[in-house]
């Protein structure tokens, strides 16, 4: 498995989930069906399937699509569990270097500080990104992943985070191109208004976030990718020919707006949206989210 999906489940054994081996002839299905669970009683086994694997992954789409077959059965065979993984099993060896810092409401209060604070923290306890920063190194490209960027707010976020990494790289800023990926939004009937409206058009939501970019005189590269990583990540990309990579546990979206939310137009045209959206970061501040800390996982790699 990828370092990023190992850490996912790692996050989830830490919760308290217990991951299991199986064979692998157990759980196949044919064509494109997939299993989705077995739920085990004193007196009855069901398993449950479904006709689209996108449909069985455990987000907010899990099994909620009406042009999905969705079945159950009471005579499937018991999944026999070969071993339960622990902690240690899932989680990447760490290399030098490679650092977990955790953040509670140290970026809360004002939108337009809050990416400042964000990459102080961040480049206080990672030394080779502070090292990157104080040596002049040019940034070639900067990659985000992350499936839930759905909402106008959310995508505020990243483009907040992009600008204050420029600001703090300033003269060594060397415009680097920028790429952003998320997940395809299951279709609605009735597009919503709003901060936290997701959009219903993929193809407006990337327009919105292009334009937020060009605005700050950056090129962005915006795509829709149905097989976007759960994890969430930003992956910068030196010149010197190190990468590092930025795994946020929980998302941008830990961070909520702390300010009385305000209207904005989600179907208008994606200039205006951008323009709207611009206009408001002045006037909103940022919170944390939850009474609990969000994990931000720092590594580097390369030559």
């Amino acid at each position: 498995l990828s370092e990023l999906i190992k850490e996912d489940l790692w996050v989830l054994s830490r919760l308290g989930v217990k991951i299991s081996l199986t064979d692998e002839q157990q759980t196949n299905l044919k064509n494109s069906g997939c299993l989705i669970a077995q739920v085990l009683s004193s007196h009855t086994i069901k398993t449950f399937a479904c006709s689209d694997a996108e449909y069985a992954i455990p987000n907010q789409n899990w099994m909620n699509n009406s042009t999905t077959s969705l079945i159950y059965a009471e005579d499937y065979p018991v999944i026999v569990l070969k071993e339960f993984l622990q902690e240690s099993d899932l989680k990447p060896p760490a290399a030098k270097g490679d650092i977990e810092v955790e953040i509670l409401d140290q970026c809360n209060g004002l939108l337009d500080q809050y990416a400042q604070k964000f990459w102080q923290i961040i480049a206080t306890e990672h030394m080779p990104l502070q090292n990157h920063f104080k040596a002049g190194d040019k940034l070639l490209s900067i990659h985000y992943s992350d499936r839930y960027l759905y909402s106008p707010w959310t995508v505020i976020l990243i483009t907040q985070l992009i600008a204050g990494l420029k600001n703090v790289m300033q003269t060594h800023w060397n415009h680097p191109i920028i790429y952003i990926e998320s997940a395809p939004k299951a279709s609605g009937d009735y597009q919503k208004k709003g901060l936290f409206a997701d959009w219903l058009e993929d193809s407006l939501r990337l327009d919105v976030i292009e334009s937020l970019f060009s605005a700050l005189n950056e090129e962005c590269k915006s795509r829709i990718n149905s097989n976007c990583p759960h994890g969430r990540f930003m992956r910068l990309e030196w010149k010197s020919g190190k990468t590092t990579v930025i795994r946020f546990d929980q998302g941008i979206a830990y961070w909520s707006c702390a300010s009385k939310p305000y209207w904005s137009d989600n179907s208008i045209s994606a200039i205006e949206q951008s323009e709207s959206l611009i206009e408001l970061i002045s006037q909103l501040k940022v919170k944390n989210y939850r009474d609990f800390p969000t994990q931000i996982f720092i590594k580097e790699r390369g030559h």
